[in-house]
Order: C-alpha cells, then structure tokens, then sequence
C-alpha cells in the first residue's frame, strides 16, 4: 500500500503545479492510486480512491464541468491521457487503467517528474519531439479552443464560410 502525504492531499482539488495545466497535479494521484490497486484498476476505482484519500471535499466532489462531469474525475481523465502518451499507463483492456513496467519503477512522482512528464507530450503534439517545450509555450489553464464547421443542413446555401469572411466571423 502506498503511504499518502495527508499534508499534499488536503488541497488537491486547489493544487496547482506553477507553469502546467491544473490536471497535472492529479498525475500523483492517478500514480498513487494504481500502485495501491496493485497497478490495475478501472477508471471508476481510480476516481473513487482519489475522492476517499486525496482530500477532496463533497464541495470538491460537486464541481462539474460544462459537460456536467465532475471536474476531478475530468483532471483524473487528462492526468491518465497524458500518462497513457508518456509511457507511464496503458489499457489492458476497456475501462481499465493499468501501470506499465515504466510506471512501476517509481514509487512516489514528484513535482517535477510530472512537468517532465508533461513536456515531453507536449512537446511530441507540437511534433517536435527531440526539442524541449519552452515554458512560455505552455498554455495557461484559462485559454479555451473552439472547432466549428461552416456547414449548415436545411439551408438554401448549406456552406456558411463565404457569410463567415464577409461578417468578419472567426
């Protein structure tokens, strides 16, 4: 079983790691929770091990996103995503979180090794994988990407992309 630092777990809700998104911070607890399952468990294991030992409260426990999923469990999700393109977590199979052999070396991810962790996927997304993310290029938790198409069915003129340019629509 692996022993929690009651100080950290407090404010995980809160926690932030400075220069990285706020999930990063849920990379601890993703790592902790799996080593205490023996290194396999299901999403559903996970969230619930980080609701019990990691210090959120019920209010923590009553945020949602726009989605309207709780947002820890949505932190735990991006933590286990970027883990899963480090090298550090797979899927044996559907629903289940499991350690690889890399994940398994470590007994406790620091602070550090998370940012690590994390710029270095970073940086293969940006698709310049022998090159270090520079931290100024790391975005803010606050910064917010909208996808919209220009096709519109049921209209005369279903492509909306000519309107778009002329309004000046971005």
């Amino acid at each position: 079983m692996v022993e929690l630092n009651k100080s950290e777990a407090v404010s995980l809700f809160h926690a932030k790691i400075d220069g990285v998104p706020q999930f990063v911070s849920y990379f601890k607890p993703v790592h902790r929770a799996l080593l205490s399952f023996d290194g396999q468990a299901t999403g559903r294991q996970v969230y619930d091990f980080i609701a019990e030992h990691e210090g959120l409260t019920d209010e923590d426990k009553a945020q949602v996103n726009q989605n309207g999923r709780p947002t820890f469990e949505n932190r735990a999700a991006w933590a286990r995503f970027y883990m899963t393109k480090a090298g550090w977590v797979y899927s044996p199979k559907r629903g289940v979180w499991a350690l690889t052999d890399k994940g398994k070396q470590s007994e406790e991810l620091t602070d550090t090794q998370a940012v690590a962790l994390f710029k270095s996927v970073a940086t293969k997304f940006r698709g310049h994988e022998d090159e270090a993310t520079p931290d100024e290029q790391v975005q803010p938790d606050d910064v917010q990407y909208w996808f919209v198409g220009t096709m519109w069915w049921g209209d005369d003129e279903p492509d909306q992309m000519s309107r778009f340019l002329e309004q000046g629509t971005s």
